[in-house]
């Protein structure tokens, strides 16, 4: 637990910097991805993989109001396509919330991991493409699970504000692979100051 909400993607590196295995999972807490899943990753976790393996998302959305389904498709086709112009053009699906990763990507992802809300999954695919590691779409069944607390205009907004801010700090070569010891203690004591004892 946490002594205040810092959003997920900060959730997600607290949990990262406690896990001890040669495989790290995260999945959505709704069950949106149901974990059988994982069979489908197998072929590759039973092979030495080192990298990151993405859900590639079957959507399967419930009914419901129309002109939301309409607004959500709308968003998630827009941010798509301007995320495509900036990062990871070969990329179908960056924001599934099923990935897994090799442990030797750990380090680096505590370390340099800055966006601590809607952007972190971008962050961490494009520091997995500047260590050059190898990055695979697996295609998973999802199904949408109603009670989001996102506002789809406004928290859009704050997503593509935060991918242009990961686009300008990898352009001026802010993300230090040389820095990462010293980065890794500074978020580590971040994460402690922070954990309800």
């Amino acid at each position: 637990s946490l002594k205040q909400n810092m959003g997920k993607g900060f959730a997600v590196k607290t949990g990262v910097s406690y896990s001890d295995g040669d495989y790290i999972l995260f999945t959505d807490a709704d069950g949106s991805t149901p974990i059988e899943e994982l069979d489908e990753f197998k072929v590759f976790l039973n092979n030495s993989y080192s990298g990151i393996l993405i859900g590639k998302r079957k959507i399967k959305e419930e009914a419901g109001n129309r002109l939301i389904l309409i607004t959500r498709r709308l968003a998630r086709y827009t941010y798509k396509r301007i995320r495509m112009l900036l990062f990871l053009k070969n990329i179908e699906d960056t924001q599934c919330g099923f990935k897994i990763f090799s442990s030797d990507l750990k380090d680096y992802f505590i370390a340099l991991q800055r966006q601590y809300r809607y952007s972190f999954d971008i962050e961490l695919l494009s520091i997995t493409k500047l260590l050059k590691k190898d990055i695979k779409e697996v295609s998973i069944n999802w199904i949408y699970k109603p009670g989001s607390k996102i506002n789809i205009v406004k928290d859009s907004l704050k997503m593509f504000y935060e991918l242009f801010k990961i686009k300008i700090a990898f352009i001026s070569g802010s993300y230090r692979l040389d820095k990462v010891d010293s980065l890794k203690k500074i978020e580590l004591a971040k994460i402690k100051s922070i954990i309800v004892d």
